[in-house]
């Protein structure tokens, strides 16, 4: 930001003000303007929806896509993966947010990654969608993880869908559920189901 001429540096000063003040119209116009100045096309992109999903304007997820598929143009794969995983924490209803960030991360390939940053999407996503679309999922991504760490993803899937209605009530599905507890049982050490064990009959008394 420096390096700009000092015109520019007052208009990135300007969005923020703009920003700040919830100014929408005039933000989204002084940036129009300011896209120029930024050298990488995807994070432009990336920045666009920022401002847009902070204004509530529908228009932010196909800004964070065009920025993703931009990444992965350029062999960008853990940013395109980022971007993703953003889309699916802002808006974890939608399936093909999540189909693409599975994409993702198979190709991408970080199981730490995986662990930790998908274990807490778990959350959002059982929420939103099927369970068995979730299950799906977890079980894709089971494929490039070790033992361990399938456990921690499914150990983490089972407590959150166990935790809501629609999980085993609501759907009308509570075999699928045990069975995905028992599939989940069979990953981890004696101590461990003996928790799992503990942990869902809490869950189930708070019902």
């Amino acid at each position: 930001m420096d390096q700009l001429p000092q015109k520019y540096q007052v208009a990135w000063f300007k969005l923020s003000e703009f920003i700040r003040r919830g100014e929408k119209e005039r933000a989204l116009g002084i940036y129009k303007l300011l896209m120029h100045t930024v050298d990488d096309t995807a994070f432009a992109k990336q920045l666009e929806g920022d401002l847009l999903l902070f204004f509530n304007d529908s228009g932010a997820p196909e800004s964070y896509l065009a920025a993703a598929l931009l990444y992965k143009k350029t062999n960008k794969l853990a940013q395109a993966t980022a971007v993703y995983e953003h889309l699916v924490a802002q808006f974890p209803h939608e399936e093909a947010f999540l189909s693409a960030l599975i994409s993702c991360y198979r190709e991408l390939g970080h199981p730490t990654r995986i662990v930790l940053t998908f274990g807490r999407l778990l959350t959002p996503l059982a929420h939103a969608q099927p369970a068995r679309t979730v299950a799906r999922a977890v079980d894709t991504l089971a494929l490039i993880l070790n033992q361990h760490e399938q456990a921690e993803l499914y150990t983490k899937l089972v407590t959150e869908l166990a935790s809501q209605e629609r999980a085993s009530r609501k759907d009308g599905d509570p075999e699928f559920l045990d069975e995905l507890v028992k599939k989940t049982k069979t990953l981890l050490t004696p101590k461990e189901r003996e928790a799992l064990t503990h942990t869902l009959k809490s869950v189930a008394a708070r019902k």
